[in-house]
C-alpha cells in the first residue's frame, strides 16, 4: 500500500515541477518507465497493479504477457528495444532478465528473427557499455543458433545473418579498421537492399556513414543520412538507428549551413516531442540559433516555443532546464553549443561564461573517469587473483618465500658491506681530513648528485608506466564511445579527446624532455626520421581540429627527406608547432609546411593572429603564459619551451618570425 502512495506522490510532484517550467509531462510515459523497472527486477505482482492503470494499447498487452510469463520472443524484442539503458549496472540487470525470459529457440529449421533481433540489441548495448567479452560470448551464442537452423535459403535466415554480421562491423569501427568497415558495410547494404529490409538498410548506411566521416566527405554523409530519413518517413515504428541518424543529420547540415530551415525545425520538433530525447535536442536548438540571424522567422519561432526573449535568455533557460536531467557529457555539449551560438552573435561575455562551464565540466569528467578506471582496474585485478588455481597459488607463494629469503640474505650482505665501507670511509676521512677537506666535500656532493640522478630516473620511469597506461586506457574508452554515441555525445567526446590529447602531449613532452636532461635514453646510435611519414602521421592526429576550423594544409618538398633526429622527438616537435598553428589561425585559413634541403630548414607558416613582439623574446622559455586560440582553445604554455630544449639536445635550433595579424613563421634548422 505504501508503495502505491509513494508512486502517486512521485507522479504528482513531477507534474507540478513540469507545470512550473511550462512543460507538459506524459504521465503514461512515467508509469511505463516504472513498469519496465519492476518487470526487469522480477516484481511481476507490483507491475501488474500499475499495468491495470494503463489505457488499452499494444504496449499494455505486451507488459501483461511479460508479467504473466506468456511473452513471445517478439514481445521480448519490443520490450528490450523500448528500454533506455543508462549504465553497466542497468545493463547487467537487463541481461539477467533476458537470461530468464529469452531462451534459445529449438526444434525448428526456421530461424526465429525476433530472437535474433533481441540478441543483437543486447549485444549492441554491451558494446556501448564496453562489456566486450560479454558481447563476444553472446555473439557466439547467436551465430551458433543461426547455424543450427538448416533452412539457410529462407528470407529470415538471410536477414539473421546480416544482423549477426553487424557485430563484426562494430568491432571494425571500434578498431578504426576503415577498409574492413567499408567492405562489410557495403556488402550488408547490398544484401539488405535485395531483401528490401528497411531496418537493415538503415543500419548498413549508418555504419557506412563512418567511412564518409573518416574521409571528411560531409556532403556524402548528409546525403546518406537524408536517404535513411526518407525511408523512415512514413514508418510508424522507426528503426534502432533512426534517432541517432536524425541527430547526426541535423548536426551536419547546421554545421555546413546548407539546410531547409523548415525541414530542420520539423526534425527538431519531432525529437523535442519525444520524452526520451527532449533534453538532448537543446544543444541542437542552440547550434541552429547560432546559424540564424536574430530577427529571422525561425529564431523567433524557437524563442516563442521556449517562451524567451532572445538568445541569452534561451541559453539560460535550456541550461537551467537540462542541469540535473542529462549526464555530464551531454551537459558539456550543451554548454559548448550555447557558447558557440552566443559568440557567433557577438555576445562574447556570455559566451565566455558558458565556455568556462564547459571546461569545468570536462575537468570533472576527467577526474570521475580516471577514478572509475582505477576502480575498474582494481576490481578486475581482484577477480583475476581469485580465479587462480590453488596449486598455482601455493607454487607462487613458495617462490615468493624463497625470493624473500634470498632478498634478506642479500640485504644482510649489503648491510655488512656498507658497514665495512662506512668504517673505511671514516678511517680514511680521519687520515686526510686536514689535507683534502675540499676534495672530500666535492666527492660528497658528487655522490648526492648521483643518488639524485638515480632517484630522478626511477621517478620518471614510474610516471611513464603508472600514468601513461591509464591515460591510454581512457583514450581507447573515449574513441570506442564516440563510435556508437549520438551526435551530441560525439561532439562532446571530440572535445574531450582534444583536451585529453593536449594533456597527454604535455605529459609525453615532459617525460621526453626529462629523459634528455638526465640521459635516460642511453642510445648513442645515429637515429633518423622520415619527414613525410611523420608529418602525415601528425596531420592525421590533428585532422579533427583542422576540420572544426576549416583549416587546410599545404606541404612542400617533404618527400624523401631523412632528418638526423629520433622519430619520437620529431613527432613531439611537429605536433606542438602544427597544433599551435591551428590554434592561432583564423578559420578557413591555410597552414604551410615546407622543407628547404640546401639550408636543412623546416618552416611552418600560419596566417593567423601572430605573436606580440614583446612575447617573442620569452617564447622558448619557462616564463611564457599560454593565450587562448582564435576559437578560445585552451593551452598549457610549456610546449614551445620543451620543443626548444629537445631540439637543442640534438644540435638543432628553432626561431620565430611574426607579423602580428598577418603571419607567423617557425623555422627549425637541422644537422647537415
Amino acid at each position: 500500500m505504501l508503495t502505491r502512495y509513494l508512486f502517486v506522490l512521485l507522479i504528482f510532484c513531477t507534474f507540478i515541477v513540469a507545470r512550473g517550467q511550462n512543460v507538459v509531462v506524459d504521465s503514461s510515459y512515467i508509469v511505463q518507465k516504472q513498469i519496465k523497472r519492476l518487470l526487469i527486477a522480477g516484481n511481476n505482482d507490483t507491475a501488474l497493479f500499475y499495468i491495470q492503470k494503463l489505457g488499452a494499447s499494444a504496449e499494455r498487452d505486451m507488459f501483461l504477457r511479460i508479467a504473466r510469463n506468456t511473452a513471445t520472443t517478439a514481445d521480448i524484442n519490443a520490450f528490450l528495444s523500448s528500454l533506455e539503458i543508462a549504465n553497466k549496472l542497468e545493463l547487467r540487470n537487463v541481461n539477467y532478465f533476458l537470461k530468464l525470459k529469452c531462451k534459445v529457440p529449438s526444434g525448428s529449421s526456421q530461424v526465429d528473427l525476433d530472437y535474433v533481433k533481441t540478441k543483437w540489441t543486447q549485444i549492441l548495448s554491451m558494446l556501448n557499455e564496453e562489456l566486450l567479452k560479454e558481447a563476444e560470448a553472446e555473439h557466439l551464442v547467436l551465430t551458433s543458433y543461426i547455424r543450427s537452423c538448416t533452412d539457410s535459403a529462407a528470407r529470415d535466415h538471410k536477414r539473421a545473418e546480416i544482423y549477426a554480421s553487424l557485430y563484426n562491423i562494430l568491432v571494425a569501427s571500434i578498431q578504426r579498421d576503415a577498409p574492413a568497415l567499408e567492405k562489410m558495410s557495403l556488402d550488408n547494404l547490398r544484401k539488405a537492399t535485395a531483401l528490401a529490409d528497411t531496418d537493415l538498410i538503415v543500419a548498413s548506411r549508418y555504419f557506412f556513414s563512418e567511412i564518409l566521416m573518416f574521409a571528411g566527405n560531409i556532403g556524402g554523409y548528409i546525403e546518406n543520412a537524408d536517404t535513411c530519413l526518407i525511408m523512415e518517413k512514413n514508418r510508424r515504428v522507426k528503426s534502432t538507428f533512426y534517432q541517432p541518424t536524425v541527430m547526426h543529420y541535423l548536426d551536419a547540415v547546421i554545421f555546413r549551413k546548407s539546410y531547409d530551415a523548415e525541414y530542420v525545425m520539423h526534425l527538431l520538433l519531432s525529437l523535442y516531442n519525444d520524452p526520451a530525447a527532449k533534453y538532448l535536442t537543446y544543444s541542437l536548438y542552440a547550434k541552429f540559433l547560432g546559424s540564424l540571424s536574430s530577427d529571422s522567422k525561425w529564431a523567433k519561432q524557437i524563442y516563442k516555443q521556449f517562451q524567451v526573449a532572445g538568445l541569452e535568455s534561451f541559453s539560460a533557460r535550456v541550461v537551467k532546464d537540462a542541469e540535473g536531467k542529462i549526464n555530464s557529457n551531454e551537459l558539456s555539449a550543451l554548454y559548448s553549443e550555447c557558447a558557440s551560438a552566443l559568440m557567433q552573435h557577438g555576445l562574447y561575455k556570455e559566451a565566455y561564461r558558458y565556455k568556462n562551464k564547459e571546461i569545468n565540466t570536462i575537468r570533472k569528467i576527467y577526474s570521475n573517469e580516471l577514478a572509475q578506471s582505477l576502480a575498474d582496474n582494481q576490481t578486475l585485478e581482484i577477480k583475476r587473483t581469485k580465479a587462480i588455481e590453488t596449486a598455482k597459488l601455493q607454487k607462487e607463494n613458495a617462490a615468493k618465500q624463497m625470493a624473500v629469503t634470498r632478498q634478506r640474505q642479500v640485504i644482510w650482505v649489503i648491510s655488512i658491506a656498507l658497514f665495512i665501507v662506512v668504517l673505511l670511509i671514516l678511517f680514511l676521512f680521519r687520515l686526510i681530513k686536514q689535507r683534502n677537506l675540499s676534495n672530500n666535500q666535492l666527492s660528497s656532493v658528487n655522490l648526492d648528485l648521483q643518488r639524485l640522478n638515480k632517484l630522478n630516473q626511477k621517478i620518471f620511469y614510474v610516471i611513464s608506466h603508472d600514468f601513461n597506461a591509464p591515460l591510454l586506457t581512457l583514450s581507447l574508452m573515449v574513441k570506442n564511445l564516440r563510435k556508437d554515441a549520438d551526435p551530441i555525445a560525439v561532439r562532446h567526446l571530440d572535445e574531450v579527446e582534444n583536451q585529453f590529447n593536449s594533456a597527454q602531449d604535455v605529459l609525453t613532452n615532459l617525460l621526453n624532455w626529462s629523459k634528455a636532461e638526465i640521459s635516460i635514453a642511453g642510445n648513442n646510435a645515429v637515429q633518423k626520421a622520415d619527414l613525410k611519414q611523420t608529418t602525415n602521421e601528425i596531420l592525421s592526429q590533428l585532422y579533427r581540429k583542422a576540420v572544426e576550423k576549416k583549416i587546410s594544409f599545404r606541404c612542400h618538398n617533404l618527400e624523401n627527406v631523412e632528418l638526423i633526429i629520433p622519430r619520437d622527438i620529431l613527432r613531439i616537435v611537429l605536433r606542438n608547432l602544427v597544433s599551435n598553428a591551428i590554434k592561432f589561425s583564423h578559420p578557413e585559413s591555410t597552414v604551410e609546411i615546407s622543407f628547404y634541403d640546401q639550408e636543412k630548414q623546416l618552416k611552418i607558416v600560419d596566417y593567423g593572429i601572430g605573436i606580440d613582439p614583446e612575447k617573442i623574446k620569452d617564447l622558448f622559455t619557462k616564463e611564457v603564459v599560454s593565450d587562448f586560440g582564435t576559437n578560445y582553445e585552451p593551452g598549457f604554455g610549456i610546449g614551445l619551451y620543451i620543443v626548444a630544449e629537445l631540439l637543442r639536445k640534438y644540435d638543432c635550433s628553432i626561431k620565430v618570425d611574426s607579423d602580428p595579424g598577418k603571419e607567423t613563421i617557425f623555422t627549425i634548422t637541422f644537422q647537415k
